[in-house]
């Protein structure tokens, strides 16, 4: 008993004092109000940056959309190109070259299509190299025509340039600078010269507004 009544005399109050309290409440208002001022300040710093650099954004934006727009331009002229070589180059392999090969099965002609000759100067076989030359005819053949995907395939005009342009350019431009004059009785050869280039017009159209009409379900 005696030892109660001194702790009691004795003891600490262990009950908060209200100034602790005080104390505590006023340091939790003070770091509140350090934690929304940072927040306002990094709010503010980010409008700033925002605002700043807003007109750099802007252009960068112009400047995407500007080359997104211009995008399908360029590649229209790449196709330009890249298209009428390759059509024209595989005219030459499937419907050139077929043509003759079909006159020879008919024994119309004596050499067939595929020749594997040596084609001077250029010691190339002389399928590819008639190959190479059809694909270069193929790109002013696209210009003069208006080939193009929205316009009407030209099927006439294509059959006309091919017998009558290629043939023409064979037999007086290309046979000459390798020694080759025209000479004698000129019809067998341009009548199957003609033939022959002509299916060429024709399978290169093909080719083309097959390459052409892919690209256009692609866009």
């Amino acid at each position: 008993m005696a030892f109660m009544k001194n702790s009691r005399q004795s003891g600490t109050d262990t009950t908060p004092k209200p100034q602790i309290v005080n104390d505590f409440s006023l340091l939790k208002f003070k770091l509140i109000r350090l934690i929304h001022s940072a927040e306002a300040k990094c709010i503010c710093h980010t409008d700033i940056m925002a605002h700043a650099f807003s007109p750099l954004s802007g252009a960068l934006h112009q400047q995407n959309s500007s080359m997104v727009q211009r995008m399908p331009f360029a590649l229209s002229d790449m196709q330009k190109i890249i298209l009428p070589l390759v059509s024209g180059f595989l005219a030459a392999l499937f419907f050139h070259d077929a043509t003759l090969a079909l006159l020879h099965t008919a024994r119309l002609i004596d050499p067939g299509g595929f020749s594997t000759e040596p084609f001077a100067p250029f010691e190339l076989p002389t399928f590819i190299a008639n190959a190479i030359w059809s694909a270069l005819w193929a790109i002013p053949m696209t210009w003069l025509l208006r080939i193009a995907p929205e316009r009407p395939a030209p099927w006439i005009p294509a059959f006309v340039f091919g017998g009558v342009v290629l043939t023409a350019a064979s037999v007086f431009i290309i046979d000459p600078l390798r020694g080759i004059w025209p000479s004698g009785n000129m019809l067998p050869k341009l009548f199957v010269g003609f033939a022959a280039n002509a299916m060429w017009g024709w399978g290169m159209l093909v080719f083309m507004r097959a390459f052409t009409a892919v690209e256009h379900d692609e866009d």
